[in-house]
């Protein structure tokens, strides 16, 4: 990834030439008061609070549920800007640094679809879905290339879903920006609680699958091979096949 050019509509442009850039977005600090006040006309709606609340239906009922949507910070409020001003990049922050890829190669789709497909048929499974939390303090926003779920929640359709109801999360490392996958993500993902971690790394030819999240790190990790199974512990009960993952 490369930083973003002054003027980003060039990059709109001549696609080919930004393939992969890095948005290094570095928003100064201010004050609650002045990010209260900015907060409250961010894309013409009012955010008061760091809870949302989801009309869902399930199983023929419906019902309220409080749903978490990003802090809103001064950072948030920049991200959200860029994020719609160029909607077919996938954007992500981390700790106030924005980053971006205009292209999802084959290989990373089709290790996406490889390990989804396995689970699918008895959980809920979404790729690249806007992942918040509140421990995150409004500096981070995520889009995991997998995220696994409680079947209770197909078919909802949220705007940003809360970090602490997933149940395995996964992302297939990034060939320009791998240290986001292996490392970063990894304390973000442990912080909000989410009990497993698969990293699919096509650059090493292994998966790594970390476990039992402990403050900012994970207390237990295994790692396999490309074509050695994954096991997945409760409440999976699962052993993932990765004989068709494959090195770039």
């Amino acid at each position: 990834m490369t930083p973003i050019p002054d003027d980003p509509l060039r990059a709109t442009r001549k696609p080919e030439r930004a393939a992969r850039m890095r948005a290094a977005v570095q928003v100064p600090p201010t004050s609650d008061e002045s990010v209260s006040d900015r907060a409250d006309c961010v894309r013409g709606r009012i955010r008061t609070a760091t809870l949302a609340e989801a009309r869902i239906t399930r199983g023929g009922h419906t019902m309220t549920a409080q749903m978490e949507s990003p802090v809103q910070t001064e950072q948030m409020r920049r991200f959200e800007e860029f994020d719609a001003a160029f909607p077919d990049y996938k954007a992500e922050m981390i700790d106030g640094e924005v980053y971006v890829s205009t292209v999802v190669t084959s290989p990373h789709g089709q290790m996406v679809m490889t390990i989804g497909a396995q689970l699918v048929s008895k959980w809920c499974v979404m790729t690249e879905v806007d992942t918040v939390y509140d421990g995150w303090h409004g500096t981070t926003l995520l889009r995991p290339d997998i995220s696994v779920v409680d079947p209770s929640h197909r078919g909802t359709r949220l705007k940003q879903f809360p970090a602490d109801e997933i149940i395995l999360v996964g992302e297939v490392v990034s060939e320009s920006n791998p240290e986001n996958d292996t490392e970063k993500k990894v304390k973000k993902y442990a912080i909000a609680g989410i009990p497993y971690y698969l990293i699919v790394d096509p650059i090493k030819g292994r998966c790594l699958l970390h476990s039992l999240p402990s403050g900012d790190h994970y207390r237990a990790s295994l790692e396999t091979d490309f074509g050695d199974p994954v096991p997945i512990g409760d409440p999976f009960g699962a052993t993932l096949d990765t004989t068709a993952l494959y090195t770039y």
